[in-house]
């Protein structure tokens, strides 16, 4: 008879790392920085994914989310829905262990000028029995 095995992240240690973090930066050992927790590492794979275009990564051409397409539209309320949609959907396919809490897209005038778009996404991990709560800034 068949039965589950219960889904485990690896034990954070210091001694052992991660994964790599992004943006990648040079780290202490002259290769590139790495993470030693999986929490910095799924807030680096969670900027990973919003930053990505769909069909930027190559293997698998529906990864990411299209949000770069929206930089020169009109600020409003179609254009925070977009966002909003498309995070969440990739969220639940590609990181389904993270539950979103809350995105928030801030709107000034520094930004519009900028052609840019700030977003606060607030999200709880949910892993091992472990509820964490964290937040991340991303500028698009």
């Amino acid at each position: 008879m068949a039965y589950v095995i219960q889904k485990q992240f690896i034990i954070d240690t210091q001694d052992k790392s991660v994964g790599v973090s992004l943006p990648f930066t040079v780290g202490n050992n002259g290769f590139f920085a790495v993470t030693y927790t999986t929490k910095e590492q799924i807030k680096s794979d969670l900027k990973n994914l919003i930053l990505t275009n769909r069909g930027e990564r190559l293997g698998i051409p529906d990864f990411g989310c299209d949000l770069r397409k929206v930089i020169f539209e009109q600020d409003g309320e179609d254009t925070y829905a977009y966002i909003q949609n498309e995070i969440q959907n990739s969220i639940s396919i590609w990181l389904p262990f993270i539950t979103i809490n809350g995105i928030n897209i801030v709107s000034n005038n520094e930004s519009k000028d900028n052609n840019r778009i700030d977003v606060q996404l607030n999200y709880t991990l949910s892993f091992a029995g472990n509820n964490s709560r964290d937040s991340l800034n991303i500028t698009v």
